[in-house]
């Protein structure tokens, strides 16, 4: 897999307010949408990193227990499936604010080559989810040329 370093081509004000990747509005806004009762979004961040011989896909997935958690290779794409639950109102006072969101997520993430299923792993520490797929042998990219 190609790690593409992602560039702006042009800002436009307008347009960055609807874009969830804008990095200092789009998802930002996210908890400002869910006020007054609204619905709030989890939408966790992704880090993809790419070697010869594996991938290794972090999530930032704080306050969840890994029960809560489920991962699912098909072929050489990786889905991640779970929910973040609001805390219940207590019986002695409401919010009077709330900014973390909620929510049940799925994030896919497609592989340009072919995973060894059987040798993955995955481990959940501090808030991050961590899972290592390893490449399947002969799995890598090759030119064929045109005859």
């Amino acid at each position: 897999m190609s790690l593409i370093k992602w560039k702006r081509a042009e800002s436009d004000m307008w347009n960055d307010v609807f874009d969830l990747q804008h990095p200092f509005l789009g998802l930002s806004l996210l908890p400002l949408i869910g006020e007054g009762g609204g619905p709030r979004v989890f939408f966790p961040a992704f880090d993809v990193t790419d070697n010869k011989e594996q991938f290794v896909v972090k999530a930032d997935v704080p306050g969840l227990k890994k029960e809560d958690i489920q991962i699912h290779l098909d072929r050489n794409i990786l889905t991640v499936r779970g929910e973040r639950r609001q805390e219940p109102d207590k019986e002695d006072g409401g919010y009077r604010r709330i900014e973390r969101s909620s929510g049940a997520f799925e994030r896919s993430v497609v592989f340009d080559s072919k995973i060894d299923a059987a040798g993955a792993t995955a481990k959940y520490q501090d808030g991050v989810l961590e899972i290592v797929l390893p490449r399947t042998k002969g799995s890598e990219a090759q030119r064929i040329e045109i005859k």
